[in-house]
């Protein structure tokens, strides 16, 4: 199979990455219009409000939530969310703030972090339309962390990032290939990423039924 190398390796850098990421996203909300709190986002069940309040709960998720939501994700996550509901925005800002240097579970697998803040991040921006410019190399241990998180979704595909020289999967299989930013996000069954992909694995990595 070939996978491209990642340039950041170590945990240090790995660590680094995910604070710079979420200083980017508190920077971000800390900018928002009061309007842009209740936009929805690529998480179509989300608010830009909600969003936040799951990457608060995210950190660590505790137990109890998933047993009393049956084990299921989807309803363990609401759970999480709709507990934080009683905070302004700003109460979860402050919270957030507090979190952006990594503690606890986040420095056990940085990159796995790194790539579900990268992607929830690039779920508001995409929504409100506010880009921003790409670090590489954050982005290519994005994309190294995502086939990890995703496997079955993107099992016998080639994908390939333009822009970055980064290539996954077996030349030969069914090809998607796009900027790097487009490819991650289509990796994480964002469906807004599909028009900016090519290639003959476009149907297997956007079937019918799509995940948030």
């Amino acid at each position: 199979m070939v996978t491209t190398a990642v340039v950041a390796t170590t945990k240090a850098e790995k660590l680094a990455a995910l604070e710079v990421e979420r200083r980017e996203i508190l920077d971000l909300y800390r900018h928002l219009e009061p309007s842009d709190w209740e936009h929805s986002t690529l998480c179509t069940l989300w608010s830009v409000r909600d969003l936040l309040a799951h990457l608060i709960t995210n950190e660590t998720p505790p137990l109890w939530a998933f047993i009393t939501s049956g084990f299921n994700l989807d309803r363990a996550n609401q759970k999480l969310i709709d507990g934080l509901k009683h905070l302004s925005n700003d109460q979860l800002l402050e919270r957030w703030a507090r979190m952006v240097v990594p503690k606890g579970m986040p420095t056990w697998s940085p990159e796995t972090y790194l790539a579900d803040d990268w992607v929830h991040h690039q779920d508001v921006r995409w929504a409100l339309s506010y880009p921003r410019q790409q670090d590489q190399v954050r982005l290519r241990l994005i994309l190294s962390a995502l086939p990890r998180l995703y496997k079955k979704r993107i099992a016998g595909l080639h994908l390939i990032a333009n822009d970055l020289g980064w290539e996954y999967g077996e030349p030969g299989q069914p090809e998607v290939r796009g900027c790097a930013e487009a490819l991650a996000m289509g990796i994480a069954a964002r469906p807004a990423a599909r028009e900016q992909l090519t290639g003959s694995g476009l149907e297997r990595l956007f079937p019918s039924a799509i995940m948030q």
